[in-house]
């Protein structure tokens, strides 16, 4: 195996994406690449799955850490945090080159990355937020982190949520009477909408470099750290209270075309 049969492989269908993504995602994506080909390199056997679990693995530990907020040094423990995060995030795009290398897909792969997906944004904010509560004792810093956490892990399950209505509609027979298919709304807006998801959702790799701002700023001054992320979490819940209640329901969803097929 060579690094350009590697590239190719890996890169197979999202060239396009890569192209006209920016900067930190290119870069990513080529960090993961080497990554992936050390790995296969010194372990030639080793399962795309495996890497999925791995992932999953990490977000859990991560959880568990903040445990040790109360008795270790929090801002240390918090760091480790996001480096384990950061691990697992671009283990994401690592597992999925494995897979795409060795032709090698199942069920649980991607059952496996739907479960990382939604695990990773519950795992950063209320990390957050346990964090900047143990340096402050300020509750409304924690339950609003907590609220936070919910509505972004079900803003994450949006997007396969859709396909079960599309399940239940064709199931009930019901495609020539709803009345509230897609219109397309907001198409003008789209660039600036991607733009709010990319700082809400958490996904995309450059939120987490919010994050280990605000961890610097703490360590500057706790202060501006706390209103840095509750000024944050203000606009984020808002956002999402939007999307999730209004904007999905009557533009994410199924058109005609799309659900006839």
């Amino acid at each position: 195996m060579t690094f350009s049969e590697l590239r190719d492989k890996c890169f197979l269908g999202k060239q396009e994406k890569i192209k006209k993504s920016g900067i930190i995602y290119r870069a990513e994506r080529y960090l993961a690449l080497y990554i992936t080909f050390i790995l296969l390199n010194i372990f030639p056997k080793i399962s795309p799955n495996f890497v999925s679990v791995l992932n999953v693995a990490l977000l859990i530990i991560s959880l568990f850490i903040n445990l040790l907020l109360f008795a270790v040094d929090p801002f240390w423990i918090y760091f480790i945090q996001l480096i384990l995060m950061r691990i697992s995030s671009m283990l994401d795009k690592v597992d999925g080159g494995i897979a795409r290398y060795r032709e090698h897909y199942t069920q649980r792969g991607i059952y496996y990355e739907i479960l990382f997906h939604f695990y990773y944004p519950f795992a950063l904010t209320f990390s957050t937020g346990v964090f900047l509560y143990v340096l402050t004792q300020n509750m409304l810093i924690l339950i609003s982190s907590i609220v936070f956490s919910i509505l972004l892990t079900n803003y994450k399950m949006l997007g396969k949520l859709r396909h079960h209505i599309k399940y239940k509609v064709t199931l009930e027979n019901h495609q020539d009477v709803l009345r509230d298919y897609n219109k397309n709304l907001f198409t003008g807006k789209k660039v600036f909408m991607k733009f709010l998801n990319y700082s809400v959702s958490m996904i995309y790799d450059f939120v987490w470099i919010w994050y280990l701002l605000i961890l610097l700023v703490c360590l500057y001054d706790i202060r501006y750290g706390v209103w840095m992320y509750g000024l944050y979490i203000i606009f984020s819940i808002v956002y999402l209270l939007f999307q999730i209640l209004l904007i999905y329901p009557r533009n994410s969803l199924f058109s005609r075309e799309m659900i006839d097929k």
